[in-house]
């Protein structure tokens, strides 16, 4: 709901136009009622009645883009956007001048379904923008305008009587949640044109935009584990080759191993004939007490006394 100051309706009467020709009709006889211009305002008009009237919805292409990039900024989508002015409906013969109280800004929707922006009642009268449209109006014055405002008892309206020689009725005092369902449905939605929901892309299958990466990673992965799997049994052969040249060298070189008279593994078997054979020689084996401890000398000698 965009509040009453931020935009007005206007009516016109032009003759039938076909759908595409409407928006430059209308910004053409809008041209001299419009301060900012037709080409900085966000005009939108409603479908032409069969007397070729219409009404236009009216507001600032300024405010306008402030807004939807505020709604933006907030991740804020709305359906639909209408003026609290268009909410007012409008009677032939009666003009309606709402507002929260006589003492507040409101405005005054005419006859022809138009907009008057008015200022609060000032010393007991009516606001001056009413009394000069009244004056103006003729020949399509009001038969009575109806104030739709608190404050507008009896004496206001005699004064204001007296001050406009047109009838001034007392009204309910103007709260747009309470307008009817009617109303909402014929408010012009402000949201169209530049402003009106944007056609979305076309949703991309993702499988479709993924499906090259996918192939591509899924042959990386099958060469990788059949690189991996071939490594494993090239390693694999390799041992089992090392073990039996290991286990032929041990029947070879150690009696006891080739006739099965140990439990020692073949590495074990050889280590043990290594170790005979030097001590047989008179040297020492590589486990022998004394090399050890002169291969561990100087680590311990780094070790404080005691």
């Amino acid at each position: 709901m965009i509040a009453a100051p931020h935009g007005r309706i206007a009516a016109l009467e032009l003759p039938p136009l076909p759908p595409g020709r409407a928006e430059g009709a209308v910004r053409y006889a809008l041209e001299d009622q419009l301060a900012e211009g037709a080409d900085d305002s966000h005009i939108v008009a409603s479908p032409q009645a069969a007397d070729g009237t219409l009404r236009v919805a009216i507001v600032a292409s300024a405010w306008m883009n402030a807004f939807i990039e505020g709604s933006r900024g907030c991740d804020i989508t709305w359906d639909r956007a209408v003026l609290e002015t268009d909410l007012a409906e409008p009677s032939a013969d009666q003009w309606r001048w709402c507002a929260t109280s006589v003492d507040a800004a409101g405005f005054v929707r005419t006859g022809s379904g138009a907009t008057i922006a008015v200022g609060p009642a000032r010393d007991g009268s009516v606001p001056a923008e009413l009394a000069l449209a009244l004056s103006r109006a003729d020949p399509a014055k009001p038969r009575s305008v109806r104030a739709d405002a608190e404050g507008a008892d009896p004496a206001f309206l005699n004064r204001a009587r007296s001050e406009t020689g047109v009838e001034f009725t007392a009204g309910v005092p103007w709260r747009w949640p309470q307008a009817s369902a009617s109303a909402y449905a014929r408010a012009i939605d402000l949201l169209s044109g530049r402003y009106g929901p944007q056609p979305r892309a076309p949703a991309v299958a993702m499988t479709r935009v993924l499906r090259p990466a996918l192939l591509i990673a899924g042959i990386a992965l099958a060469l990788h584990i059949t690189a991996t799997i071939g490594q494993w049994g090239w390693l694999r052969w390799q041992a089992v080759t090392a073990d039996r040249e290991l286990g032929a060298l041990a029947r070879a070189a150690v009696p006891e191993f080739a006739e099965g008279k140990t439990a020692d593994s073949a590495s074990v078997a050889l280590a043990r004939r290594e170790r005979e054979l030097k001590h047989r020689a008179g040297l020492a084996a590589r486990d022998d007490v004394v090399p050890l401890l002169a291969r561990s000398a100087p680590v311990l000698g780094t070790l404080p006394r005691g």
